[in-house]
């Protein structure tokens, strides 16, 4: 069960905000929470820099300064079970909150020399970055198998995370010839074998190299902001639509909600301080090449069947040619591993 095991209060002068964050911690003994103090910066969320603009998983972090005021208070902190403990920061009496994440909890340190009343730094996660962890299988450890759609395979990664939330989908890409209807969107519409995520060891991918293989095709990024999933593109994001670019929005169990505007706006640019005046122009290589890896065999036996015991049923005999070079043909009207379409029978030869 997820506790409320430290909260702190603080004001953002900027802002001119009260907020609280709050570390929770999955036991099952019960838990009273503890007030603490931070330090003068108590909470920062930091946004990594982006290399490249189509970059498919854009994460968030966090870096929290707090005061132990005790020796050690903060050393049962450090565990290995990266999980364990998860981080919200929401404005002050709000019943949500706007960031949330995992605390780094597998790094700790503090000095020696300091007895109480020290300023111990962590640092956490909005969970994306748990993904290059999370090997793409089931709970049980077992594969996911079979042809399933794009939205399953998100569902499959994101589920990983372990944090309720929305996800916002507007994307510019559409599919020639197919209605997709109000209530779904491309990756509903397009399929996918699982046996791709997985080599001809059997060796699972991470679910950060999944979901970007999913989103990548489409020129789309993955972000968390306000505690929702956003996936979108550049041609959505720069979109001068009346009232904004059109989102479809599904709730946290992946099931749609409804269909809403969002505004391009996210900050006000006063937040930043001293605005630089300057400006420069780049311009980006283009890609006009695109290369496609695969294997030809997704398991490292190409093939094992055996049609006498693969085919099944009463058949039916015709024999050809005469003695002593005549040969039998049997049909037989089903398969263990084949299907057929018209009708047809499988057929096995002897004497040839």
């Amino acid at each position: 069960v997820s506790q409320s095991r430290y909260y702190s209060n603080f004001r953002s002068l900027k802002a001119n905000t009260n907020y609280t964050v709050e570390i929770f911690e999955l036991s099952a003994v019960a838990i009273t929470a503890q007030q603490i103090r931070g330090d003068a910066s108590p909470f920062i969320v930091e946004w990594p820099a982006i290399d490249n603009k189509l970059q498919p998983v854009r994460g968030s972090g966090c870096k929290m300064n707090l005061v132990s005021q005790t020796d050690r208070q903060f050393l049962g902190l450090y565990t290995a079970d990266f999980k364990k403990f998860r981080i919200d920061l929401k404005i002050t009496g709000a019943g949500s909150p706007f960031w949330s994440g995992y605390l780094d909890s597998e790094q700790y340190s503090e000095p020696f020399t300091e007895i109480d009343n020290y300023t111990v730094s962590f640092s956490g996660t909005v969970g994306l970055a748990l993904l290059d962890r999370f090997s793409y299988l089931q709970d049980d450890g077992s594969k996911f198998t079979g042809i399933v759609t794009q939205w399953e395979i998100l569902q499959n990664c994101l589920n990983k995370i372990g944090i309720a939330r929305d996800i916002y989908v507007g994307l510019s890409t559409t599919i020639p010839d197919y209605f997709i209807d109000t209530d779904q969107t491309i990756f509903h519409r397009t399929y996918v074998d699982n046996a791709n995520y997985y080599n001809e060891d059997g060796d699972p991918e991470t679910c950060r190299k999944v979901l970007e293989e999913i989103l990548r095709p489409y020129g789309a990024f993955l972000f968390v902001e306000n505690e929702n999933y956003f996936i979108t593109d550049l041609n959505t994001t720069l979109s001068n639509a009346e009232g904004g670019p059109s989102f479809q929005v599904f709730a946290d169990d992946f099931t749609y909600s409804y269909t809403t505007e969002w505004t391009n706006n996210l900050y006000d640019l006063a937040y930043l301080g001293i605005a630089d005046s300057s400006a420069r122009l780049n311009v980006l290589g283009v890609v006009n090449k695109q290369v496609i890896k695969y294997s030809p065999y997704r398991e490292t036996t190409v093939l094992d069947f055996s049609a006498n015991t693969d085919f099944t049923g009463t058949p039916s005999s015709t024999n050809h040619g005469t003695a002593p070079t005549d040969w039998t043909e049997k049909q037989w009207p089903y398969s263990n591993t084949w299907e057929k379409f018209t009708a047809a029978y499988f057929c096995t030869l002897v004497g040839i």
